[in-house]
């Protein structure tokens, strides 16, 4: 890594070292066919991450959202509200995130919600201001996913597979910067 992507990690750091937020939070990035998620015990610890998909018209298993909410016992459940190309997409992902504030509110887990807007503007305080660069800071702050920070980009190229990952591990650090919509969707 660049010595920009190191400053702007120890700046980050700095800046989160502050925050009083030291409960568990199981960070969630919904799509209509898969989810990324990111369990994370205060800005520094990361716990558990990966990617789970489902197929077309099946919901997430209640069974994986319940094991991850059984296994870690998360404060928060954080998940990032985002807008999608389709009415179908924003539908299938609206009926994947009730079905998981249910599994959450039956574990006493609180449900919150926070814009891709306002994580975007967290990480471009730090110089980033796209995701590869925001999943290249992530990677070198948590050495243990460094291995999955997919490669950059081309333009007629599709989103890699692990940006999911990464884009759930910057929702739960945008919760612990305090940047949090509210509970509602």
């Amino acid at each position: 890594m660049d010595s920009e992507t190191k400053g702007a990690v120890a700046k980050l750091k700095e800046s989160l070292a502050s925050t009083e937020r030291n409960e568990r939070v199981l960070a969630l990035e919904v799509r209509p066919k898969k989810y990324g998620f990111a369990v994370l015990e205060g800005p520094d610890a990361l716990l558990d991450w990966g990617i789970r998909s489902y197929r077309k018209g099946q919901l997430v298993s209640t069974s994986e959202v319940d094991s991850l909410l059984q296994s870690y016992a998360p404060h928060s459940v954080v998940i990032r509200r985002r807008k999608h190309n389709s009415q179908r997409a924003a539908n299938a992902a609206r009926s994947v995130i009730a079905k998981i504030r249910i599994e959450a509110g039956q574990h006493s887990a609180e449900t919150r919600f926070v814009s891709g807007r306002k994580i975007r503007r967290l990480f471009e305080r730090y110089g980033c201001t796209n995701k590869h660069q925001i999943a290249s800071l992530l990677a070198e702050w948590f050495d243990e996913i460094r291995w999955k920070l997919p490669t950059k980009r081309r333009p007629w190229q599709s989103e890699r597979y692990n940006t999911l990952l990464f884009d759930a591990l910057a929702t739960g650090i945008a919760f612990f910067a305090h940047i949090i919509d509210g509970p509602t969707l």
